[in-house]
C-alpha cells in the first residue's frame, strides 16, 4: 500500500500545474520592469530560462547550476539568448566547496546540497552519487560580479531556499519578487526547512505571499515585496 501511495503522489507531481510556463509567469510579469534582473537558481537545463526569456526579452538572467550534465545542456539551450550569463556552482550558506547529490532515475530536477533524509519517498530517484561544486552566497557573488540589485529571484533549490536568501540579507533587500520551492515533507533532504518557517521568514523580511501552486508534498510559492503589491493597485 506504501508503495502504491508513493506511485500516486510521484504522478500527481507530475501532473500538476507548473509556475516554470510562460503563462504562468506573465501572472506576475506586470510587477517587474520590462529588462528585469533575474537570478535563476536551479536552473536546471534551460527550459525554465528560455521561458523568462519570452515573457521578458530584454531581461538579464544570471543562470547557476552545479549539476555538471545539466550545465552543459543549459549551454547548448540558451545559447540563442542574449543577457543569459551561467555558472556552474551552487548559491548557498556560505563560500566553499560542497557536495552536491546528483539526481538519478528522474528528469535530473532533484539534485541538492542537501542529503536525502528518512523522509525521501521517490522509490525511483536516488541522490547517491555525489561531486564536489563550488558554493557561494549570494551576497558575495553579487559583490564580486558588480550585481547592485536583483529583480527576481527564481529558486529550485530542493530544499536549501530558506538557507540561501537568509545567507544574503544585502541582495534580498533589493528584491522585487521571489519564486521558490517549498516542501511539506520533514525530512526529505537533511536540513530542509519547511513552508511555514519560509514564508514567516519573507513576511517579516516585507514580502507577501502573490499565490502558490501545491500538493500534498509541497510546490512553489510566489512572494512580492509588499511596497509593489500596493503600487501597482
Amino acid at each position: 500500500m506504501k508503495r502504491v501511495i508513493t506511485l500516486a503522489v510521484g504522478l500527481l507531481m507530475m501532473a500538476s500545474p507548473s509556475l516554470f510556463s510562460s503563462p504562468a509567469l506573465r501572472i506576475y510579469a506586470k510587477y517587474l520592469p520590462k529588462n528585469p534582473v533575474i537570478v535563476e537558481a536551479g536552473a536546471h537545463n534551460g527550459s525554465a530560462t528560455q521561458s523568462m526569456k519570452v515573457v521578458w526579452p530584454d531581461s538579464k538572467i544570471y543562470a547557476f547550476e552545479p549539476c555538471p550534465e545539466m550545465y552543459n545542456q543549459l549551454i547548448r539551450n540558451i545559447a540563442s539568448y542574449s543577457n543569459v550569463f551561467t555558472f556552474p556552482f551552487a548559491l548557498g550558506d556560505r563560500d566553499g566547496i560542497a557536495k552536491f547529490y546528483i539526481s538519478r532515475g528522474g528528469d535530473g530536477g532533484q539534485g541538492s546540497l542537501l542529503p536525502p533524509g528518512e523522509g525521501w519517498i521517490w522509490p525511483y530517484i536516488t541522490l547517491e552519487e555525489t561531486v564536489d561544486v563550488p558554493v557561494r552566497t549570494l551576497d558575495s557573488w553579487a559583490k564580486e560580479n558588480n550585481v547592485s540589485k536583483v529583480d527576481f529571484l527564481w529558486f529550485d533549490l530542493q530544499g536549501m531556499e530558506f538557507q540561501v536568501l537568509q545567507a544574503s540579507p544585502e541582495i534580498l533587500s533589493t528584491v522585487k519578487v521571489i519564486q521558490a520551492e517549498f516542501s511539506f515533507i520533514p525530512d526529505w533532504c537533511k536540513g530542509t526547512v519547511l513552508y511555514p518557517e519560509l514564508k514567516i521568514f519573507l513576511l517579516e523580511k516585507g514580502f507577501v505571499e502573490l499565490f502558490k501552486d501545491e500538493n500534498v508534498l509541497g510546490g512553489d510559492a510566489v512572494f512580492i515585496r509588499a511596497d509593489e503589491l500596493i503600487d501597482s493597485i
